[in-house]
């Protein structure tokens, strides 16, 4: 409804009136890209592989708020890993069919 910079605007705004509750929006991005990666992949196993990856790099996260450059890091993390996958399943693997070469 809004460009991204303007629901940002409009939302620090309602956090600030304590309409809507304080949130990591860099964990929402990060989240945001976690999923657009997932959506990517064609094989469930590697869907779910990502997932899992990404769950685990939450709950390792989950004490502290994401900076922009621990964002930045889980974002090539993820990025990197779903390059991964997606050059496997062009060589007709996934990750549980992938062989050492």
């Amino acid at each position: 409804m809004g460009t991204p910079r303007s629901v940002s605007q409009v939302r620090s705004l309602l956090v600030d009136l304590q309409v809507l509750p304080p949130r990591d929006e860099y964990a929402v991005a990060v989240e945001a890209n976690a999923r657009a990666e997932l959506a990517s992949l064609p094989h469930r196993a590697d869907q779910l592989a990502l997932r899992r990856f990404f769950r685990w790099q939450q709950q390792r996260r989950a004490a502290s708020t994401l900076t922009l450059s621990m964002a930045a890091n889980d974002r090539t993390e993820l990025r990197a890993i779903s390059s991964l996958l997606r050059a496997l399943n062009v060589e007709g693997f996934t990750i549980a069919t992938g062989e050492q070469r």
